[in-house]
């Protein structure tokens, strides 16, 4: 495995990103299909992953305020 790249074996497929400029409906969107989404900035580098799991919180955390 040490002759290996990392990039050689991720499937960019697996796990789509989505823009830093995405909506909340996008995101949400996303996580519906996948239990992470990792964000991308305009040069497409990742810049956070959000999860199911946060973003669940977050909404929760929302519809009490």
């Amino acid at each position: 495995m040490e002759k290996r790249r990392v990039g050689e074996l991720v499937r960019r497929e697996f796990c789509p990103s989505v823009s830093i400029d995405a909506s909340e409906d996008e995101v949400i969107s996303a996580t519906l299909n996948q239990n992470f989404v990792p964000i991308v900035d305009s040069r497409n580098t990742m810049c956070v992953i959000i999860t199911r799991r946060g973003v669940i919180a977050y909404l929760a955390k929302k519809r009490t305020h």
